[in-house]
Parts: structure tokens; sequence; C-alpha cells
């Protein structure tokens, strides 16, 4: 979360082949949110997934849902509907993703109300640290998962040097 997934996003879509949702994040395959509230999605089946891009002939399709990485039920899924399925993770200092999350939540969605300050936030919305808990995150996927299917993009690289992600990607 709050780390360049909707700059990627929008670079990757440029690409002929490479075709996004409208919809910015699915959250298809992740069972709960941030807050640990069931996701309605998640029951949706898989026609409703598949509507969700024009399927204009691309042979490649993707989508971003930063909750993926925080669901624990998310991996395992993924896994089931593909198991050749490419990764794409983006890393953020967690103590600034955490910040950016904060403001992000208390100023655009109001998830987090204006009188809690950044610290009774972490205190009471406890999904703002743990999201940064990447070694635990990411062992779900690499446990099931082929190491060569996961990428790892960190944030402040992307920042520091742009051109170069763009390339890799």
């Amino acid at each position: 979360a709050k780390s360049a997934s909707t700059w990627i996003s929008s670079l990757l879509s440029q690409h002929p082949e490479i075709e996004f949702p409208m919809l910015k994040e699915a959250t298809f395959f992740n069972k709960y949110d941030f807050n640990g509230e069931l996701n309605k999605k998640y029951k949706y089946g898989l026609d409703y997934y598949h509507r969700l891009w024009s399927q204009k002939g691309k042979n490649k399709y993707g989508e971003w849902s930063p909750q993926y990485l925080f669901d624990k039920s998310a991996a395992s899924s993924i896994y089931k509907y593909s198991s050749n399925i490419k990764l794409l993770v983006i890393l953020r200092n967690p103590v600034h993703r955490a910040y950016s999350h904060f403001l992000y939540n208390q100023n655009f969605n109001k998830k987090i109300k204006q009188k809690f300050s950044f610290t009774a936030a972490c205190n009471e919305y406890n999904y703002l640290l743990k999201a940064g808990f990447y070694c635990e995150q990411l062992d779900r996927y690499y446990l099931i998962f082929p190491k060569k299917n996961i990428k790892i993009i960190i944030f402040e690289n992307v920042i520091k040097n742009p051109l170069k992600t763009s390339k890799e990607l």
C-alpha cells in the first residue's frame, strides 16, 4: 500500500500486450481487507473477476491489489487460480509506508478519524504497522510460488531512478 502501484500500473498498461481492468484494485483474492472486515468480492466468482477486463485480445492481464500481500489467505487463493502467475511486489520503508497509509486513510477515504494522531492511529488501527511486516507476508508467497515468479521492487529505488525501474519492468 502507498508504494507507487498506480505509477507502475500506468507504466505497464502502455505495453501493447498488457491489459489492466478499469477498477484499479480488484481485491478479488483477499478474503479480508486491512481492517479485518470480510471482502464481499471474495465470493463473487470467476465470472465477475474475468469481466473486469475488456478481453480485447491482449495476451497478458494484470491487476493491483495491495491487500493481497497483507491478507493471509490471498497467496493460496491466487495459486489455486494460477500456479504460474507472475507477481510484482513493491516494498517501501515500513515507517514511511505506515505514515502515508495513515494520511491516506485519514484525509482521503476517511477511515481514520481526524482526531487521531499518527501514534494514536497506530494503536487503534494495528494494520498500519502490521502491513509493514514484509518478511512474514512474503513468506506466504515464497512457500507456494516459484521464486522466479516473484519480482520485488523497492519503492525508494523507483523514486531514485524511475527510468531504470521502467526498463526492468
